[in-house]
């Protein structure tokens, strides 16, 4: 679902950075470490790295198992479910918003930049997003019954008869598909007949004990809250960036209207740009500067286990 219109964002101009090479060898090292990782004591296990990137061009996208269970709510009572894909589309929604507007608005105070990042990961925002693809449509809601919310192929529910049932205010838990008379195109009279005896065969103590639901056809419609929607757009983030990598995830989510990637001249998606250094450039010697700052913070580095290439950014965190 929706992957027509990725495969047309993955066709953009690949941008190389300059340091490739070296970034294509650390993503080796990283993998051998893994592999080394899960073949301890013989036992083979699936590895998996936040690092890999496979080619868009050539990739058909998460599988439909995968979409399915982006798709399918707990409260289908199924064995799958959208929690695990939220969780972690949820974190990387948060993060490749934040690097966005961390990169895109460098002279903006960080009290806005929150502001800016909590309109665009509200449920309320997701929910419209969400809305707009109709993904409500293709959610799975309800527990499958088949004598309530079942329809067998070739069968179809007279919409005349639907509407009435509706209009007439009769709750849905009080009636099912099952127990309606076969009817193809039913008169109004036919239909009058079926609402009366619907009627009679509940009091109203049963209708003044039932929840008081919206009413709508249990076959054809179902009831989703708008935090559902929600939750079903950052499972499908999370579907994406697990099985086409951070591109991927970044590219269905500018499909989706979420702003995390630049637009080129050609209205094609481009890569963001890095950061400035926060070294200070308005002094004489600004290298030397920082080594006097940074003085006694190797042994921080040495308990890290990580040099910082760039060192003024470990300064102005420790600032």
């Amino acid at each position: 679902y929706g992957l027509p219109d990725i495969n047309v964002l993955s066709n953009n101009t690949p941008f190389k950075p300059e340091d490739s090479k070296s970034i294509k060898s650390e993503i080796n090292i990283n993998y051998k470490i893994i592999d080394s990782v899960n073949n301890v004591n013989g036992v083979q296990t699936e590895t998996f790295s936040f690092d890999y990137q496979p080619d868009l061009n050539d990739h058909p996208g998460p599988s439909p198992s995968v979409l399915l269970q982006a798709l399918t709510m707990s409260n289908a009572n199924d064995g799958i479910n959208l929690e695990r894909l939220e969780t972690i589309g949820d974190s990387f929604l948060k993060y490749a918003i934040t690097a966005y507007l961390y990169c895109t608005h460098d002279n903006v105070h960080e009290g806005k930049l929150s502001h800016l990042r909590s309109k665009q990961v509200s449920n309320l925002n997701l929910y419209r997003l969400g809305k707009l693809k109709m993904f409500g449509e293709r959610m799975i809601s309800t527990k499958f019954e088949p004598h309530d919310n079942w329809l067998p192929p070739c069968y179809f529910v007279p919409h005349k008869l639907e509407k009435a049932l509706i209009n007439a205010s009769i709750p849905t838990t009080l009636w099912n598909m099952i127990t309606l008379p076969t009817f193809k195109d039913p008169t109004d009279k036919e239909i009058e007949e079926v609402i009366q005896q619907f009627k009679n065969g509940f009091s109203n103590e049963d209708v003044e004990n039932t929840p008081l639901f919206v009413p709508y056809n249990l076959v054809t419609q179902h009831s989703i809250p708008d935090k559902s929607i929600a939750d079903c757009v950052e499972a499908l983030i999370g579907a994406y960036l697990i099985s086409c990598g951070a591109r991927g995830a970044l590219l269905f989510m500018s499909w989706l209207g979420i702003r995390v990637l630049p637009t080129l001249d050609d209205s094609k998606l481009g890569y963001l740009k890095p950061p400035s250094s926060p070294l200070l450039r308005n002094v004489d010697d600004p290298e030397g500067e920082l080594t006097k700052l940074m003085d006694g913070f190797e042994s921080f580095e040495q308990h890290l286990g990580y040099r910082f290439q760039d060192r003024s950014y470990l300064l102005q965190a420790m600032t």
